[in-house]
């Protein structure tokens, strides 16, 4: 995982797999306080209790293809790395929340990445998933969500492979403007 970005595109789709059909993904950067900080929560199955304080070790994985985790060892190493901390919580049936905060001025800070790009895929690839996208900077603020661009497209499939580049644009411009390109 480069950058934060890889982070959070693993983290959703960690949502998808536990069945959300809602996902809230939160950025935002803070100079001022000294982080960079994202949330992704979702309503999807939850983490089992028996193993919610060992999700963080790479040898716990739900998935049955394989016998280790590494995203959420990663993402816990690369924030603190940097400063910053990792914090899961999780209630069973009820859904799960991620965040993560990094060191701004870290310098094993990773960059924010492609953040615009991933939520463009994230909203054309899994078009039954509602995700709520924020992004806050000093410069302001944006939010959007999936339900709020399908009804301005008259209700239109948003899997439909030409919706990405036009979302992608929205998105990435909206964020150019908040300064998003300086992190």
């Amino acid at each position: 995982m480069k950058t934060i970005t890889d982070h959070i595109v693993d983290i959703m789709q960690n949502s998808t797999r536990a069945g959300a059909t809602e996902v809230r993904l939160s950025v935002s950067i803070d100079p001022e306080s000294g982080y960079i900080s994202f949330e992704v929560a979702d309503n999807g199955r939850g983490i089992p209790n028996d193993i919610i304080d060992r999700v963080a070790d790479p040898f716990t994985t739900s998935r049955k293809t394989r016998k280790v985790g590494l995203g959420l060892p990663l993402l816990r190493q690369h924030a603190s790395m940097s400063g910053g901390s990792l914090e899961i919580k999780s209630e069973e049936g009820a859904g799960t929340i991620v965040k993560a905060v990094f060191g701004y001025e870290s310098i094993d800070r990773q960059p924010l990445g492609g953040l615009g790009e991933a939520v463009a895929l994230f909203i054309t690839g899994n078009p039954g998933v509602n995700l709520i996208f924020s992004y806050s900077s000093p410069a302001g603020s944006y939010a959007v969500s999936s339900v709020e661009i399908s009804e301005s497209l008259d209700g239109d499939d948003l899997g439909r492979p030409v919706w990405f580049a036009v979302i992608r644009e929205m998105i990435n411009d909206n964020l150019i403007e908040l300064g998003s390109g300086n992190v």
